[in-house]
C-alpha cells in the first residue's frame, strides 16, 4: 500500500522585532513560513506551496499571523538583543505601532481607569490570540507533555527491561511464567498511568500555557470578574473551546495573585 498525501512544512525565517498583544510590549518574535507539500511514506521535499507566514512571541510562545514583507531584514541569530533587533528588522516599529504603545503606556500607569473607547475589544484580544492554541490542542490528535511522555517512555524501558530480566534470569518455566505475569501486571499500570496523563494533557496545558497568558495580558487592564464571564460566553456562544474549557472562576483567581514575575514592565 503507498502512503501518500499532503503534509503541512514549517520553516523558520529568522527573527524580528514585533509587538506582541498578550506581553503588550515590543518583543522578539520568531517567523516561519508555512507551506503544503507532498509527501510518500510521510517523506516530504521541499518548502512546499506557500500558505501563510505566523509568527511566535519568545518570551509568552503567543502565535500571530505576519506579512514578512514588512520587515527590513530577518535576523538569524536568536537571542539578540532587543534594540539591535529592532534596528535591523523593524526600525520603524515604534511609528508603526504608536498608537498602540501609547494606549499601552497609558494602562500601564493607570491613567485610562476602566472606562475607555478600547476596553472590550482588549478585554477579547488575549482570548483571540489564544483561541487557536486551545482548538489544536483538543483538536483530537495525541500530544505528549512531560507527564505523558515520561510515562510512554517509562513503560516501553519498563517492558523492555523486565522481559529481558525475565528470560535471562529464569530458565525454569513456572518461575518464567509467574515473572512474565508480575511483568504483564506492571506493564499494564504503565499503560493506565500514560493513557491517564495523555487525557489529563489538554487540561495542563490550559494550567500552564494559555492562564499564564491570559493572565499576562489581562492583568494590566484589572478585569472584572463579570467581563471575564461576558468575554469567555462571547467564545462560548461562537463554538470556540477556550470559552467552555477556560474556567472563569479559575482565572478569575488567578487574576487575583500577584504576577510580577510574568508580567513585563519594560517600556517599550
Amino acid at each position: 500500500m503507498i502512503i501518500w498525501g499532503t503534509k503541512r512544512v514549517e520553516s523558520k525565517m529568522g527573527f524580528v522585532a514585533e509587538f506582541c498583544p498578550i506581553c503588550r510590549v515590543i518583543t522578539p518574535f520568531k517567523v516561519i513560513r508555512i507551506g503544503m507539500t507532498s509527501h510518500i511514506y510521510y517523506i516530504s521535499y521541499g518548502k512546499g506551496k506557500l500558505v501563510g507566514h505566523i509568527a511566535e512571541c519568545q518570551v509568552c510562545q503567543t502565535v500571530k499571523t505576519v506579512n514578512p514583507t514588512g520587515y527590513a531584514a530577518f535576523e538569524k541569530r536568536e537571542g539578540i538583543e532587543l534594540e539591535r533587533l529592532i534596528q535591523k528588522t523593524f526600525p520603524n516599529i515604534r511609528e508603526a505601532y504608536a498608537a498602540r504603545l501609547s494606549l499601552e503606556e497609558k494602562i500601564r500607569s493607570q491613567s485610562l481607569g476602566n472606562a475607555f473607547a478600547d476596553r472590550e475589544s482588549l478585554l477579547l484580544e488575549p482570548f483571540h490570540y489564544l483561541a487557536s492554541q486551545v482548538e489544536e490542542r483538543y483538536a483530537g490528535s495525541t500530544q505528549f507533555d512531560k507527564e505523558s511522555g515520561i510515562g510512554c517512555l517509562g513503560t516501553i524501558l519498563l517492558t523492555v527491561i523486565l522481559l529481558t530480566a525475565t528470560f535471562t534470569i529464569f530458565k525454569n518455566g513456572a518461575n518464567q511464567d509467574q515473572a512474565l505475569m508480575v511483568t504483564g501486571v506492571i506493564v499494564l499500570v504503565g499503560l493506565i498511568y500514560t493513557v491517564i496523563q495523555i487525557a489529563l494533557a489538554p487540561r495542563r496545558f490550559l494550567s500552564r500555557k494559555i492562564i499564564p497568558n491570559l493572565v499576562r495580558s489581562l492583568k494590566p487592564l484589572n478585569p472584572s470578574k463579570q467581563e471575564l464571564v461576558t468575554c469567555l460566553d462571547k467564545f462560548k456562544t461562537s463554538g470556540y473551546r477556550i470559552g467552555k474549557k477556560v474556567s472563569a472562576e479559575k482565572l478569575w483567581q488567578a487574576l487575583q495573585t500577584r504576577y510580577t514575575s510574568s508580567y513585563i514592565k519594560t517600556k517599550a
